[in-house]
């Protein structure tokens, strides 16, 4: 038994170095993927900004002969009798400001979002859902995600961002990275004791500059808490028996329907049918979290799975994958 136990101990040894190579590898593979992705895209953007930037150059300079041309007249004019001056000199119409481009961002939610999950995909796991993941270029300057994009603070400090098209202005809101244009999507978020906050989803097309009342009219359907008083996504006051520190977010696109559960017993807060024409995001909305004494982020994650439920679903067999 001892030289058995020797032997398999070596070969298991082997195997387990094997096997840890071929991860290390794949991780390795995904890693300079990623790296490189990244640096293409900002290889891109650069050259678009940088098209951006010479066509600015370009109006400048045609402006700054346009001004040398109206000095020399106002001089050639200042000089001449006042009866040769024939044309009186019209004020330039001011050309309304040009909007600002869009998509000159790097897509940091694509670069960062679902790392683990994309590994465990290229490994063969049977891997069906990943969290929501926030999308940075959306959020407003008072919010602060965390490094993995998947949990979102209000600060009191405005960040140094570009207030690019994609921004929030008016609220302090932040999309979900993924729109969702079929099927049924589910995700649980951790509000604890957080005293304001607006979650759900919005219509693609929503106006992320101006301010209006979060309702379907508007292209928003979310459940909204403000100063311990719930209402639902028309706006009518909801009477909760206990406050949920986990709230899940249900959309069934097919159906037309959004609904928000108490994730801890899967009670029903609200549901709201209606038709969508466009895609819709995941939404997230913070007020000051001044009144919180436990929570001040509010973080997406997956839902949770019954464990005993869990206990019944075989394993995936995935070791033929393996060199």
């Amino acid at each position: 038994m001892l030289q058995h136990n020797e032997k398999r101990a070596v070969s298991c040894e082997e195997l387990i170095s094997k096997r840890f190579d071929w991860l290390h590898r794949i991780v390795a593979q995904e890693e300079k993927l990623c790296v490189s992705t990244l640096r293409k895209e900002l290889e891109e953007k650069t050259l678009s900004i940088q098209l951006q930037q010479k066509d600015i150059d370009a109006k400048l300079s045609s402006l700054s002969h346009r001004i040398k041309c109206a000095e020399q007249q106002l001089q050639s004019q200042s000089s001449a009798p006042l009866t040769e001056i024939r044309a009186p000199l019209v004020p330039p119409t001011r050309d309304p400001p040009a909007p600002e481009p869009a998509g000159l961002l790097i897509d940091e939610a694509r670069a960062l979002g679902n790392l683990d999950y994309r590994v465990w995909q290229n490994m063969g796991a049977d891997i069906t859902y990943s969290p929501v993941v926030l999308d940075p270029n959306t959020a407003h300057r008072y919010l602060h995600l965390s490094e993995d994009l998947t949990s979102v603070r209000r600060e009191d400090i405005k960040q140094k961002v570009p207030l690019n098209p994609e921004r929030f202005l008016s609220y302090t809101s932040v999309l979900g990275s993924e729109g969702f244009s079929s099927g049924t999507h589910r995700w649980d978020v951790e509000v604890g004791d957080h005293p304001e906050w607006v979650i759900g989803l919005v219509k693609e097309s929503m106006d992320r500059r101006s301010k209006c009342i979060a309702l379907p009219e508007n292209g928003y359907w979310c459940l909204k808490q403000l100063k311990n008083k719930y209402m639902d996504i028309t706006d009518n006051t909801v009477t909760l028996s206990t406050r949920p520190d986990r709230i899940q977010v249900e959309l069934d696109y097919e159906a037309g329907r959004v609904s928000f559960f108490d994730a801890k017993d899967m009670t029903l807060i609200c549901s709201h049918t209606d038709t969508f024409t466009e895609k819709l995001f995941p939404y997230f909305s913070l007020g000051p979290a001044g009144g919180a004494t436990s929570t001040k982020d509010i973080k997406i994650g997956p839902c949770q799975v019954n464990r005993e439920e869990s206990k019944k679903r075989p394993l995936k067999e995935i070791w033929h994958l393996f060199p």
